[in-house]
């Protein structure tokens, strides 16, 4: 499995897998699965093989509105192919969309408007993404590139505040909706001369980001300062 989220709800679970499989588990009196389905045939995709995996899915509503009877969810997957897949709960594949920046590392579905989605480009660069109901998705906006292809999304509760991790020890924290350009931006320690992967983010509801590095490295962070808080360096490998 390369990527695993769970509903707005938190009834269903998708997990979609490195080989294109995505399954959809739910909870009733307990977990069973509910739906399997191939959404990406690198036997039929002359744009995909082995090498341009599945990487991230996500949840996401079709509409912001606040009447519930005009609101569908839907799933959203990425692939190292640099697509984006857009699938029903029955899991047919209804749209495939380009996301413009090469391969796309990780996907988040804003938890406030979850029809905007942000997505971590091969390029550097985090795009986001708005969803109408008549065209699907379009884009929205072009973060300020880095040095190094973005890996890893989080969203704050708020849904005001987005963080990511690059593969050249940077950690940026975003304001997309007011500015293309990092509010914060944290440099993490290497190994020597070699840059450090930031596979993993996540902020909590106090602002406080937490990534989780190649260098085997959990490391919590002030989001006003960028400084660190607390280091856990007891992993000997990468944490994902």
């Amino acid at each position: 499995a390369t990527s695993i989220s769970f509903s707005p709800s938190g009834q269903k679970l998708a997990v979609f897998r490195e080989n294109g499989e995505l399954e959809i588990w739910c909870k009733m009196d307990r977990w069973f699965l509910e739906m399997k389905t191939s959404v990406i045939d690198f036997d039929q995709d002359s744009e995909a093989d082995d090498e341009l995996g599945a990487t991230s899915v996500c949840w996401f509503t079709t509409s912001n509105e606040n009447d519930e009877d005009s609101k569908e969810l839907r799933l959203l997957c990425g692939s190292l192919a640099g697509f984006m897949y857009e699938l029903n709960q029955n899991g047919e594949v209804l749209n495939r969309y380009d996301s413009y920046g090469g391969a796309i590392w990780a996907i988040s579905s804003n938890p406030k408007n979850s029809s905007q989605i942000a997505v971590a480009c091969e390029d550097g660069s985090v795009r986001t993404f708005i969803y109408d109901q008549m065209n699907g998705f379009a884009l929205d906006k072009i973060m300020a590139k880095q040095k190094a292809r973005i890996v890893s999304l989080a969203w704050h509760c708020n849904g005001e505040i987005l963080v990511s991790g690059d593969a050249y020890s940077g950690i940026n924290i975003w304001t997309p909706n007011k500015s293309s350009n990092p509010k914060v931006h944290i440099d993490v320690p290497r190994n020597g001369k070699e840059p450090t992967i930031i596979w993993s983010v996540a902020i909590l509801k106090d602002t406080t980001v937490v990534s989780g590095d190649s260098l085997g490295h959990t490391t919590m962070w002030s989001a006003r300062y960028g400084t660190p808080i607390h280091r856990a360096t007891e992993h000997t490998a990468d944490v994902w």
